[in-house]
């Protein structure tokens, strides 16, 4: 396992024990897939439905050293909350009621190997089951992080060498 999927799998830990901590009552299971999560394939019993935490990707900026890689990164988390009728109540109103509660519970937190907090980047419906009342929301967040990569020094001076050697036959 390289330390990138590390870094993401403890970054989805911390966001599912947080959530754990802090959806009360909890009648929601909690995991985390690399898989987009879709309705008709999730099935739960015991509980009113499903919190998902789901790596959603990376947005990098440039380049800001010289002689090592360090960008700022921007790591995506999609968190899909599925409902259902177990309760009697509306199970669309029950999943807006934990879409809020998600949003409470991680916008400001900061997970393991972030540089700052969770922030909310959108919320959505994702879809619906109407048929077997279950319903689907997708709250994305954003996370800033550091990418640092350091050349191997042999490669940078090979590369320093070559530039010049190339500068001289071009002037002559």
């Amino acid at each position: 396992m390289t330390s990138f999927e590390q870094i993401l799998i403890a970054i989805q830990a911390d966001i599912l024990t947080r959530l754990g901590e802090r959806l009360q009552p909890l009648p929601l299971a909690l995991k985390r897939t690399a898989d987009e999560v879709l309705l008709e394939n999730e099935t739960w019993t015991d509980a009113d439905g499903l919190v998902i935490v789901r790596y959603a990707g990376s947005t990098y900026g440039q380049v800001t050293a010289p002689g090592l890689t360090l960008q700022e990164r921007e790591l995506l988390f999609d968190v899909s909350v599925l409902c259902q009728n177990l309760t009697g109540e509306n199970p669309e109103d029950l999943a807006l009621g934990y879409v809020g509660q998600v949003i409470t519970a991680l916008a400001g937190f900061v997970p393991t190997d972030c540089t700052d907090a969770l922030r909310v980047v959108r919320d959505e419906f994702a879809q619906a089951d109407a048929a077997a009342h279950k319903f689907h929301y997708r709250i994305r967040f954003a996370c800033p992080a550091l990418l640092i990569q350091t050349y191997d020094t042999e490669e940078l001076h090979l590369l320093k060498t070559t530039d010049i050697q190339d500068l001289t036959i071009a002037s002559t």
